[in-house]
Parts: structure tokens; C-alpha cells; sequence
């Protein structure tokens, strides 16, 4: 997992450089927390109430978002505008076995550009935590849970207990000022 952690973090290299290299760059903020609950999709219908998409996004490690035992299982979160995806921190329920998966962003849910392929991993997390480090722009970030640990497929459910996206704002052109003709 350190080799495929240590690749991600290269790949997103330029676009950390470009964030700690400008004057009055943008400082790396949780973008996906305190959204309305509209912000927030799962690919099938929750367990419960008790695990909707929003608990994995409120912040506690204590909630989470749980779907019936197929995979693959997906979570969306809108961001409301288009943001640079620079890192994404994917808490799983059960940290001592691996998951695979895959992380998307799109402008429009439409075109998807992957952020982090992780569907050959088979180590388990050395955090509490999955990091992906990259640099892509939009305003949708998914995470398709595709599999669990063998051992745990017959009673690992897809479940994340918390997904957090971090970046920053899309930089948008200086509008021109308005030339008067005399």
C-alpha cells in the first residue's frame, strides 16, 4: 500500500506545488461536510435511516453509510460548484482488512475523470484511513466500493463510515474591465 500511496502522491505533486507555490494560494479544506442532506446519493437504498449517505459525511467515525452485502456499491457527494480534488480520506468500517476501490470526479456526472484507482489493492489500511492524493477538477466526487477481503465478503457489507474530500477553489479568470468608447 506505501508504493501505491507513494505513486498517488507523486501524480498529485503539481498540483500541490502549484497550491504552496502562488502567493495567496488557497489553503486544503474539507470540501464534503455540512452540505444539505440532497448533496449526498448512494447507488442503492440505505440499510436504515440510521446509515443514509449523510453519515458518512457528518464527521463522526461512528456513523457511516451501509448498503445491502453486493458489490459494487457507489457514494456521491455533490460539491455544489467545481473545486481542485486534492485529497480524499476514505474511512471503512473495518480497517484491518482491505477494500478495493475506485474514486471519480466530474463537473456534471456525466463525463468522469478517475482521481484514484485502487480496485487491484489488497492491503489493508495503514490508517485509520485510505488517502488518496491527485489533482482533478469538478464538482461530483464518487467512490465505488468494487470489493472486500474474501475472508470478509460473506459478512463485510459495503460500508463507509466517513469520506472526506479535501481541496480548493477553481480559480476563475480576472473579469476584464469594460472599455468606454467615447
Amino acid at each position: 500500500m506505501k508504493t501505491i500511496q507513494a505513486k498517488l502522491a507523486l501524480a498529485a505533486l503539481p498540483a500541490l506545488l502549484c497550491l504552496c507555490g502562488t502567493a495567496g494560494a488557497a489553503e486544503l479544506k474539507v470540501l464534503s461536510q455540512g452540505l444539505p442532506a440532497a448533496s449526498y446519493t448512494g447507488s442503492r437504498k440505505p440499510v436504515s435511516d440510521a446509515a443514509a449517505p449523510e453519515k458518512a459525511f457528518d464527521g463522526a467515525r461512528e456513523t457511516g453509510w451501509c448498503v445491502g452485502p453486493a458489490y459494487p456499491a457507489a457514494l456521491t457527494v455533490d460539491l455544489g460548484d467545481n473545486y481542485n480534488v486534492i485529497k480524499v480520506m476514505s474511512f471503512m468500517e473495518k480497517p484491518h482488512v482491505w477494500y478495493s476501490y475506485i474514486i471519480e470526479v466530474s463537473p456534471d456526472q456525466k463525463a468522469w475523470s478517475v482521481f484514484a484507482d485502487q480496485t487491484k489493492n489488497q492491503e489493508p489500511s495503514e490508517d485509520p484511513a485510505y488517502t488518496d492524493m491527485g489533482g482533478v477538477t469538478g464538482r461530483y466526487v464518487r467512490i465505488t466500493l468494487t470489493d472486500v477481503a474474501e475472508k470478509a465478503k460473506s459478512w463485510f457489507w459495503p460500508v463507509i463510515m466517513e469520506f472526506q474530500v479535501y481541496g480548493v477553489p477553481v480559480e476563475k479568470p480576472a473579469e476584464k474591465p469594460v472599455e468606454k468608447t467615447p
